[in-house]
């Protein structure tokens, strides 16, 4: 380990002693990674999501799905500030704050904004990086008025030469009108076509408005499909829609458990339980799933089909890089219906003894049970003693 990974630690670690002065409840906050990481992925395939119904004309679906998504970024802020910083939130990608200017929705634009600004203000050594993102969302802001001026433009003078729009458009450049108007072409809105050295406008479907050959083809590369799916694109780049039902299908389970507020005393385990699940909605096709090491077992919410549990385990064996002996336990692995139960116990992490809730198979359903679907991989004997495993199964009982 070279110096610069030590001080790393080091600084990692005085940084968690620093939280746990303020805020020792160790579950609370596994849980709001856990809850950042849903949120971020609400995030990711809404913005994608709502980038292909623009493209298919369905600009209301293109706004609801840039609300989600400003919505699930809003929820990462208001979760308590860990000692990971995990406050620092996506960027809402330009294409989409500029369909919003497109549909003349300046309260979304502004949402994202605020939430751009907060994050500036809870980084305040960011050299500048969030203003930067801030013009530009103040760009798309003020492009709305242009916008519907060059769309207004075009249906009293259908076929009226590019440059004589900047005279619609006070205070602003030909630069800034070409690309605005490259921009409503490339969504359909408008269509353009080259005659002589000027460019020419019309509303997308008039009657003069040209086709074939003669449309002038512009294209926003943030719209063009991915080539293959085995190309090095995300795989839920090719399914936005049902990643993102996956992942708000995962998250109502967490927030619903959240809500509950016999949560912290009931002996019923709760989805909160599975904090170090590793992976995406997409991945576990909406399960709530946990993955552990050492040993490795995957344990699924609920009671589902081997089949389906292989192809969750399949993904997650290409995405961990899993080597060919790991990978050989797991594949020997059995599926199996059992059921879980919550037992208090003692535990020591990160230096201090907590009480914590730990899950434990239990012999029979009961009234406090709920049904999960495991994956034990075998290979590794089961550990001895006092155990701060997450969930301890019957074989580590003794029974």
């Amino acid at each position: 380990m070279d110096v610069s990974e030590q001080e790393s630690i080091q600084a990692r670690s005085a940084e968690l002693d620093e939280w746990l002065k303020h805020d020792p409840d160790l579950e609370t906050h596994e849980t709001d990674m856990a809850l950042h990481g849903l949120y971020s992925e609400v995030v990711n395939y809404a913005l994608l999501a709502g980038e292909r119904a623009m493209t298919r004309g369905d600009t209301a679906a293109a706004m609801d799905l840039l609300e989600t998504a400003l919505h699930a970024r809003e929820q990462v802020f208001k979760t308590p500030h860990g000692p990971f910083g995990f406050r620092t939130l996506q960027y809402i990608d330009p294409f989409l704050l500029e369909d919003a200017a497109i549909a003349g929705r300046a309260d979304l634009i502004d949402r994202a904004i605020a939430l751009e600004q907060a994050n500036s203000d809870a980084h305040t050594d960011n050299g500048g990086h969030y203003d930067a993102r801030i013009a530009v969302q103040m760009k798309a802001r003020e492009s709305i008025p242009h916008l519907q001026s060059i769309r207004d433009a075009a249906e009293r003078e259908p076929g009226i030469r590019q440059v004589d729009l900047l005279a619609h458009c006070p205070g602003t450049d030909r630069k800034t009108v070409s690309y605005l108007v490259d921009q409503l072409a490339a969504l359909g809105i408008l269509a353009t076509e080259k005659i002589g050295n000027r460019v020419h406008v019309w509303p997308a479907g008039h009657a003069d408005a040209p086709t074939g050959d003669r449309l002038r083809q512009t294209v926003r590369d943030f719209l063009r499909e991915p080539d293959a799916e085995g190309s090095n694109v995300p795989p839920w780049c090719f399914h936005p829609e049902q990643s993102l039902k996956w992942a708000q299908q995962v998250l109502h389970l967490m927030e619903t458990s959240l809500a509950n507020p016999e949560r912290g005393t009931t002996p019923i385990p709760q989805p909160t339980d599975f904090r170090t699940s590793t992976l995406l909605a997409y991945d576990a096709e909406g399960h709530l799933c946990s993955i552990m090491e050492d040993p490795d077992e995957m344990v699924v919410w609920g009671h589902i089909g081997g089949e389906t549990m292989r192809r969750i385990l399949d993904r997650h064996l290409q995405a961990s890089g899993a080597r060919p002996r790991r990978r050989e336990r797991w594949l020997g692995a059995e599926v199996r219906h059992t059921h879980l139960e919550r037992v208090s116990r003692t535990v020591r992490r990160y230096g201090r003894e907590q009480v914590v809730w730990q899950l434990r198979e239990a012999e029979a359903e009961t009234v406090w049970t709920v049904p999960v679907t495991v994956l034990n991989a075998p290979g590794k004997p089961p550990r001895r003693g006092p155990t701060d495993d997450q969930i301890i199964w019957l074989a580590k009982q003794g029974r």
